[in-house]
């Protein structure tokens, strides 16, 4: 079975890297992207299972990125979790507009990543529901 891609995308090296690490070692395939314009690119032909993005980016910002990909029936579906240093809750209120999925202000832990992006990929089972045994 092939691990599910995840879209990094951040201007700053050591905040993909740290990303690439945290979701490599916990079976992910990972790409990244330090421009918006690269993202939307890689978005649109590998269709990754999410999207990891930073809002403060070079030639094409966050906020755009969501637009575009909100816009597009082939990108509209991905979810994309916002990954910033901007903590203000205007900026978290506008993410959730636009229609991402997760709010995650920098520096957080490796813990809070992973978990949201594996609600993204794979949300948890409904709760008070006990799973079907095994026949």
């Amino acid at each position: 079975m092939t691990p599910p891609t995840i879209l990094v995308v951040d201007d700053h090296a050591d905040s993909r890297v740290i990303c690439e690490i945290i979701l490599g070692r916990n079976g992910y395939s990972v790409l990244s992207a330090a421009e918006g314009d690269r993202a939307l690119e890689l978005a649109r032909t590998e269709q990754p299972a999410a999207i990891v993005l930073d809002i403060a980016l070079p030639r094409m910002d966050g906020w755009s990125v969501v637009e575009e990909l909100k816009k597009e029936p082939l990108t509209a579906g991905i979810p994309v979790l916002m990954y910033t240093a901007h903590s203000l809750d205007s900026y978290r209120s506008r993410a959730m507009e636009l229609g991402c999925v997760a709010f995650l202000v920098k520096p957080c832990s490796p813990q809070a990543i992973l978990e949201a992006v594996q609600h993204c990929v794979s949300p948890p089972a409904p709760r008070g529901k006990p799973l079907p045994s095994p026949a």
